[in-house]
């Protein structure tokens, strides 16, 4: 398998979210303090992820892939967050094409992300749920690729024909309770947030790592046998999550690259021109001494945008009470995505 860039660790970041969800969401069309229907949906369809969309404007961040995270009224943008989202749209000003780098990523089987819509009728049903799944990237059939070094022959398992393992890591509750209405999917206001373990797919210099999703809800505007189309998924991560867990990874996946592809680096010429040691080192290396620290990541301008807080989740206690305490301690995420039919086993 190719080796992945040396920002896809942060760039796929709000995809590898995908892996996972928990409960809560709107239900347009009962009113806010709707209830959830307790029932045990029946019927699967399985569809395996062919496209995520990454916002490239602050403004398709919100009107095309931001959910109502925390719930709080009176929120800018009309309650809708996706602070993430909105720091992904900046990164071309910055040269990273953050777009490309997870497409690439689908399209190479590098992320594989499975689904099962289980519900009796595609149409209309108060009793529906979808399930989401890491897929093992080793077990792909077909191939991802013919040639793994020719971007045009890849997607070869995304034509609706593909079969899939889930990862033997895969969270198996990440299930979003909802309802279909017209051929949508939509959750209802009174689901519950849950918090599901998510972990990021080992890649090579850096192990796999956990951290957790919160508040997770999902929206679906067309639900066929066919394929899932204009999906948005979204929820939130703890700030403190992200500093202690992610950025360690990133550093240490980067020292990895520098210590690979620059095995005499001197300041000033730390690696080859055209290396991706030397785009990471151009991006988050602050001091030019051929290494990238933590608190280099931590600091880096673009990077900082990731970092600031937009909903409060948690109170003092560190309880989940949305709202409570006044203090911003997650960065909310959305993005939008489609899938088409798949094969594979469910957990």
């Amino acid at each position: 398998m190719r080796r992945p860039r040396p920002l896809l660790l942060l760039t796929a970041f709000p995809a590898l979210l995908v892996a996972c969800g928990g409960g809560g969401g709107d239900d347009p069309g009962d009113g806010p303090d709707a209830a959830p229907i307790e029932c045990t949906p029946q019927g699967d369809h399985k569809f395996v992820v062919d496209s995520l969309q990454i916002p490239t404007t602050a403004a398709q961040a919100v009107t095309l892939y931001g959910l109502d995270i925390d719930g709080k009224e009176g929120d800018t943008d009309q309650g809708i967050d996706n602070a993430v989202g909105r720091a992904l749209a900046g990164l071309g000003e910055v040269d990273i094409d953050a777009p490309t780098a997870v497409a690439e990523a689908i399209d190479q089987g590098t992320i594989v992300l499975l689904a099962n819509v289980r519900s009796e009728d595609l149409t209309n049903s108060s009793c529906a749920e979808i399930g989401v799944y890491l897929g093992d990237n080793d077990m792909i059939t077909p191939a991802a690729c013919t040639d793994i070094n020719d971007p045009a022959t890849c997607r070869q398992h995304l034509d609706g024909n593909g079969s899939f393992v889930v990862d033997a890591n895969s969270p198996a509750d990440a299930i979003l309770p909802g309802r279909i209405i017209g051929g949508a999917f939509s959750m209802r206001a009174a689901d519950a947030p849950g918090t599901i373990a998510l972990e990021f797919p080992a890649i090579e210099g850096v192990p796999a790592i956990n951290i957790d999703l919160v508040a997770a809800r999902v929206a679906v505007d067309q639900i066929s046998d066919t394929g899932l189309m204009t999906g948005v998924i979204g929820g939130a991560v703890r700030v403190a999550d992200i500093e202690n867990t992610l950025v360690p990874a990133l550093q240490m996946f980067v020292s990895d690259l520098i210590q690979t592809e620059c095995p005499t680096p001197t300041p000033g010429a730390c690696c080859p021109a055209d290396s991706d040691a030397a785009l990471a080192l151009t991006f988050l290396d602050a001091d030019d001494n051929c290494a990238v620290t933590s608190e280099e990541i931590i600091s880096n301008p673009t990077i900082s945008v990731l970092l600031n807080a937009d909903v409060d989740l948690f109170d003092a206690n560190d309880n989940y009470a949305p709202n409570s305490d006044g203090e911003n301690d997650s960065l909310s995420m959305g993005i939008g995505f489609t899938a088409v039919p798949a094969s594979f086993d469910i957990p």
